[in-house]
């Protein structure tokens, strides 16, 4: 039954309709549907942050973050990862930048695992925003190992960034 409303109402939540998106995750996660109700539940948190309403976001995609185990790992890593990021930026505008930091190493820890490689310079590159202000050392030194991921990874445009990136926040800095 519950997998049935969901479909019914997952035609109503299109994109520039995303207030039901709350509820359309509800029915996949009661029909047990946890990849949908992930996306859904994500797609909730996005609509929460767009309203400035940070905490709900957060509140959102920490229950998500408890339904990843539930779906196939490869799946799961890639929606964790997102939700992770998602928190650390919902943390940062909320000004909460110890919290934010949190979020990104723990987003770059489990990229590190999964071999997740871009993933993990990304959330390196994330570390900087909060800490630089908080603790601009500790934004500094994300930076070499972004590069080291990066230049293993063999794409030159995203090593090409991430030295950009890494120039520019030491003239910051």
């Amino acid at each position: 039954m519950h997998l049935g409303l969901a479909a019914r109402l997952q035609t109503l939540c299109t994109p520039g309709r995303r207030e039901l998106a709350s509820e359309v995750a509800f029915h996949f996660e009661e029909g047990r549907d946890y990849e949908s109700a992930i996306r859904y539940l994500v797609l909730a948190a996005e609509n929460a942050a767009s309203r400035f309403a940070y905490r709900d976001s957060i509140q959102v995609l920490q229950h998500a973050l408890k339904l990843v185990p539930k779906i196939p790992s490869d799946v799961g890593a890639e929606w964790e990862l997102q939700m992770l990021e998602l928190i650390g930026d919902a943390h940062y505008a909320l000004g909460a930048m110890s919290d934010s930091a949190t979020a990104y190493e723990a987003e770059a820890s489990r990229a590190a695992q999964t071999g997740l490689r871009a993933a993990q310079v990304r959330a390196l590159s994330c570390l900087v925003r909060p800490y630089g202000l908080i603790d601009p050392d500790r934004g500094l030194a994300a930076m070499p190992e972004a590069e080291q991921v990066s230049r293993a990874l063999g794409d030159a445009l995203l090593l090409a960034r991430t030295q950009m990136l890494a120039a520019g926040i030491r003239l910051l800095l």
